[in-house]
């Protein structure tokens, strides 16, 4: 199974945003199948900015080898978990620093 190691964090791809209809060309899905994966855990949620619905394009990527790499669903579900998780721990913590006016 592909995990998220084998593409490391310094690539620029890890900064890129994709639009919906660019996730769905490279899926070669429709709207109704991909929002149903992503119900069903097989894709990784949208990124929200503001009103706007991204997908990061390392996460696409990744999950497009995994497919083509022949992992079963649920190797897919536990690399979108994955995928998840690390999105809560890739920015430092940027509270205002204790003391500090909020």
């Amino acid at each position: 199974m592909f995990t998220s190691m084998d593409t490391p964090m310094t690539d620029s791809a890890d900064f890129i945003l994709e639009r919906i209809d660019k996730v769905l060309e490279l899926r070669d899905v429709g709207r109704a199948k991909h929002y149903k994966d992503i119900d069903s855990g097989l894709w990784t949620r949208a990124v929200k900015v503001g009103r706007s619905s991204y997908w990061p394009l390392r996460e696409n990527l990744l999950l497009q080898r995994a497919r083509i790499a022949g992992c079963s669903d649920e190797q897919i579900k536990q690399l979108v978990k994955q995928l998840h998780a690390e999105r809560a721990t890739f920015m430092p913590d940027i509270r205002a620093p204790q003391g500090a006016p909020a």
